[in-house]
């Protein structure tokens, strides 16, 4: 597996308009702050692997990106009806809980002589599932630094 080259944040606000009759303008009222998103892409190489057959790793990788799409079997309730929660750790970048947002798409770039996929970039966006308030403190004291060991 290589490491991504390009990781894309994105924390979008939403905003509602008033809309006052003979106004000039509309004003903004603040409705929330959506939760985070994290795109990249992580190339898979069967040459990169340790492995003599590399083949195994990018069959066990793309089987484990796959596996986060759906919900884990023997859930007893509507909430544990969902795919496993990722905490998605970048060094000193960031550090979040998050959930697939949208699915995996793997594009399968190189073949063997058996058609066997030798390389695969699988493009990823993964949204961030918090179980509490986050404010603009929060933000400016520790960052994306919010899950796992280098989180609160």
């Amino acid at each position: 597996q290589i490491n991504p080259e390009k990781l894309e944040e994105t924390v979008p606000v939403e905003w509602g308009y008033l809309k006052i009759p003979g106004g000039t303008h509309q004003p903004h009222q603040f409705a929330s702050t959506g939760n985070q998103t994290v795109k990249f892409d992580l190339r898979f190489n069967a040459l990169f692997s340790e492995k003599i057959d590399g083949i195994d790793d990018l069959r066990t990788a793309r089987k484990f990106l796959l596996s986060l799409c759906y919900p884990r079997r023997g859930a007893t309730s509507v909430p544990r009806r969902a795919p496993p929660r990722v905490l998605l750790v970048w060094p000193k970048v960031l550090s979040l809980t998050c959930v697939i947002k949208s699915g995996v798409t793997i594009s399968h770039e190189i073949f063997n002589r058996e058609m066997e996929t030798t390389a695969f970039t699988a493009s990823i966006e993964l949204e961030e599932i918090r179980d509490q308030h986050l404010f603009s403190e929060d933000v400016r004291g520790a960052g994306t630094l919010r899950a796992g060991p280098t989180g609160r």
